[in-house]
């Protein structure tokens, strides 16, 4: 709250206008019209889909015994909670811990984060090591915290997060560099993309599969699990693309791809020397302009060397004894 008062004061000192009247700064005074003020800049503010650092007491020794947490990404696709939104799912036997508890609860008191409300994840004792975010269910194996993809890319463009969100926003990044030039599920009938993604009549199919499922069945879970090994249906992704290890899509989006990780087969190096010159087709005949003209030119030398015979060499003696005629210069002038 301090923060944010000497905050609104340096603004207040940089925009006079912003002040509403008898607001005031001194040191332990109210700081009458700074609510307004706050409301306005509140109204700027692009709304985040979680929090840093609040206020819950973790201490070192409530840590001690349940290991690191590690934060994750995934992306399940049609059977993504909430539509796959800005969330966190975790493990039944992680939630209700000093590292993965609703907010408001306490050492020897941790509840269980609830789906649909807010859930505090701490990464460390210092409350910076917090973030709160919507619960949306359990999820990957104990241990892991998994955010979403669309989480990740909000909370990535900002500074100052706990070092363990930080160290993976860091290797998301790098991930997203590491790809190929093309992806293919993007541009599916790029050179090289051949039989790479999906065609429109597979993608369609495993849709088809899944519906039909969903129709018969009450267990949706299932139906959407029914690749090998009980891995993600492909119909289940938008672009009916699984990535690698069998839980994740794949979108053809360079840091979602990265974020889920095990996409780097829908990618491919683009042509080697494919430009947009070598592209152009060949015109069938020049085209006149000057550039074709200006090539044709005489060279300068012939006419700087032409020399009439010398006079001893013609037909009637020379009334005038010989003589060479002096070099001419040719005056510079349009070249067609």
């Amino acid at each position: 709250m301090l923060v944010t008062f000497l905050s609104l004061c340096m603004i207040l000192a940089v925009e006079p206008a912003l002040a509403q009247d008898g607001a005031t700064c001194d040191a332990g005074q109210p700081a009458a019209g700074l609510t307004e003020v706050a409301e306005t800049l509140q109204t700027l503010a692009a709304p985040e889909s979680f929090d840093i650092g609040l206020t819950t007491a973790v201490r070192a020794q409530d840590l001690r015994g349940q290991g690191e947490l590690q934060a994750t990404c995934y992306d399940d696709g049609a059977s993504c909670p909430g539509g796959c939104d800005e969330h966190v799912v975790a493990n039944n036997a992680s939630n209700g811990s000093a590292r993965f508890h609703a907010p408001g609860s306490s050492a020897g008191n941790w509840q269980d984060c609830r789906n649909g409300q807010d859930c505090e994840v701490c990464f460390g004792d210092d409350p910076a090591d917090c973030i709160t975010v919507t619960y949306r269910g359990t999820g990957p194996d104990a241990g892991r915290a998994d955010f979403t993809a669309s989480f990740w890319e909000e909370l990535c463009a900002v500074q100052g997060l706990p070092d363990a969100l930080d160290d993976e926003c860091d290797r998301i990044e790098g991930g997203s560099d590491g790809l190929r030039a093309v992806s293919c599920l993007e541009a599916p009938d790029a050179a090289g993309c051949e039989g790479v993604a999906p065609s429109a009549e597979e993608r369609q199919a495993a849709r088809q599969a899944v519906a039909e499922c969903l129709a018969e069945r009450d267990d949706s879970w299932r139906c959407h699990y029914q690749g090998a090994n009980g891995t993600l249906s492909a119909g289940s992704c938008e672009n009916g693309a699984v990535n690698s290890s069998g839980w994740d899509c794949c979108t053809g989006d360079r840091f979602h791809d990265a974020c889920v990780t095990g996409c780097g087969d829908y990618y491919v190096d683009a042509p080697e020397g494919d430009s947009p010159v070598e592209a152009l087709p060949a015109p069938e005949e020049p085209e006149p302009g000057p550039v074709e003209h200006a090539t044709v030119e005489e060279p300068p030398v012939e006419h700087a060397t032409v020399e009439e015979p010398a006079l001893e060499e013609r037909d009637e003696p020379p009334p005038l004894p010989p003589r060479r005629r002096p070099q001419r210069r040719r005056r510079p002038g349009p070249r067609w």
